[in-house]
């Protein structure tokens, strides 16, 4: 990425080092396209947008319009690469790109006209699923549905569900013949945590092609988090009011799939926690608050992880304000 580096100056000019950097402004640019062309007819389902690098420029930004209805049907951030490739329906369409940094963003190109064809070859068409969204943790697997958008020409889809458990994967599920666009998982295939890969791919029998599998990856985790250990501040320190107090624990999880872990500091006058005075998030080790009353205030971690699981310290931390 090119940046325009601010010479070093005295200490006491604007706090700046020799490592400040600054974005460079690209507002005045434009991206160069290459493919799809003005015009361009494409086969199946599978469009790729490709631009020239630009110089000063993180990330792209694509959006595909359908020329018909308006509608903006693609809206994308490509970040580091200068390619996308999606899925698109048969219709009339027109495409632009931007390029993006931390501050500036250029102009849109000229938006280039497109057309998609409906193509009974799937062997380089693509299906997109809509449901659930990749990467999804959690500990409820009683109504798993995936769902994706149809293929114009495709007959039939098959489902797949894969399974990782220590590193090894095995297929435990494979349903063919489905003519719908979605498929309720069956819970019980969820049989322990566990990394598990939920896999469609469409089929035309008239000419026996078929695309390749889509998939997307769901985190199954059923452990609680473990209990943190309080670390900062020691039982019993005193403090003033108007401080800022640092808070520190560990914290050590396990399990086969280690979702990741929220952590709040619940604050409260009472020993039981029967009423939370205030409460502080966190997702490391450590985490302030500022006390604006006096009192005898105890403190503890409430662990939430992205699964759904939650557990609550057994053991809480005392503190005074003066």
């Amino acid at each position: 990425m090119k940046r325009l580096m601010i010479s070093c100056l005295s200490a006491t000019l604007l706090f700046l080092s020799c490592d400040d950097v600054v974005e460079e402004n690209i507002e005045d640019d434009v991206v160069s396209t290459i493919a799809p062309v003005d015009n361009e007819t494409i086969l199946g389902n599978a469009v790729t947008f490709q631009w020239n690098a630009l110089d000063g420029a993180d990330d792209y930004r694509v959006q595909v319009v359908n020329e018909v209805s308006n509608i903006t049907v693609i809206d994308s951030l490509v970040e580091g690469t200068t390619m996308l490739t999606h899925a698109v329906n048969p219709g009339d369409y027109s495409w632009r790109v931007r390029g993006e940094n931390f501050a500036y963003v250029t102009a849109y190109n000229f938006p280039i006209s497109f057309t998609v064809q409906a193509d009974d070859d799937l062997t380089n068409q693509i299906v997109t699923i809509n449901a659930p969204s990749t990467n999804f943790y959690t500990n409820d697997v009683s109504n798993v549905i995936l769902t994706w958008t149809g293929i114009t020409t495709a007959d039939s889809y098959t489902f797949e569900l894969d399974k990782t458990v220590s590193s090894v994967t095995t297929t435990v599920s494979q349903v063919g013949g489905i003519t719908g666009t979605s498929y309720n998982v069956i819970n019980t295939l969820f049989d322990e945590d566990g990394i598990f890969d939920l896999k469609v791919k469409a089929l035309n029998s008239a000419n026996s092609t078929e695309t390749a599998f889509s998939s997307v990856s769901l985190f199954y985790d059923t452990v609680t988090p473990p209990n943190t250990i309080l670390g900062n501040p020691p039982d019993n320190d005193i403090f003033s009011v108007n401080d800022t107090v640092d808070f520190t624990w560990t914290f050590t999880d396990t399990g086969e799939v280690m979702a990741p872990v929220t952590h709040t500091v619940e604050l409260s006058l009472f020993s039981d926690f029967s009423t939370i005075y205030n409460t502080t998030s966190s997702s490391t080790n450590t985490a302030s608050f500022t006390f604006v009353e006096t009192g005898v205030f105890y403190w503890r971690i409430v662990s939430t992880d992205q699964a759904g699981n939650t557990n609550t310290s057994s053991n809480a931390g005392v503190l005074e304000i003066q």
